[in-house]
């Protein structure tokens, strides 16, 4: 499952405060009580949707309380021209385009069910149908990269 992530979102927010550009949050510089609220919170406008983000371990608290137990996670990156909506790599501000620095990304978690009935016996994961794992990379080699070569999406049991 991909999930938002909150640490990133702040992120992006402090990047885009920086380079004076607008995000998909609503770049919060002095938020009313309310938006303070939703920032504890994890949830952030984006795209005027009010869209809540995770911390990895509050994902991996709230996974292991509905039964699931987190075999894997890692960061799905992601362009700074796609997470600011932009239609060209030129649209990019300069500062996010020209400078080294961690690139937006969400979490990607692979969650098994623990002795569920479809549990596949060789790995122990619940309905899970794709070859076994590679080893975990960021950029390469990891649960994306594994997701297209199963033909675009892992097929995750679904939550109970």
């Amino acid at each position: 499952v991909v999930v938002p992530s909150l640490e990133s979102a702040l992120y992006v927010n402090m990047r885009c405060r920086e380079s004076g550009c607008s995000g998909p949050h609503e770049v919060i510089v002095q938020p009313t009580r309310a938006e303070g609220a939703d920032i504890v919170q994890g949830i952030f406008s984006r795209s005027g949707v009010r869209t809540k983000h995770y911390l990895d371990a509050e994902f991996r608290l709230l996974a292991g309380r509905v039964g699931f137990e987190v075999d894997r996670c890692e960061k799905v990156l992601y362009t700074w021209r796609s997470e600011l909506g932009l239609a060209t790599e030129m649209m990019v501000p300069h500062p996010l385009r020209e400078e080294r620095g961690p690139l937006p990304w969400d979490w990607m978690f692979l969650l098994r069910k623990p002795g569920g009935p479809d549990t596949d016996s060789r790995s122990g994961l619940g309905a899970l149908s794709a070859p076994p794992l590679p080893s975990a990379s960021v950029r390469g080699g990891g649960l994306a990269e594994h997701a297209a070569a199963a033909g675009g999406a892992l097929n995750l049991p679904a939550l109970p």
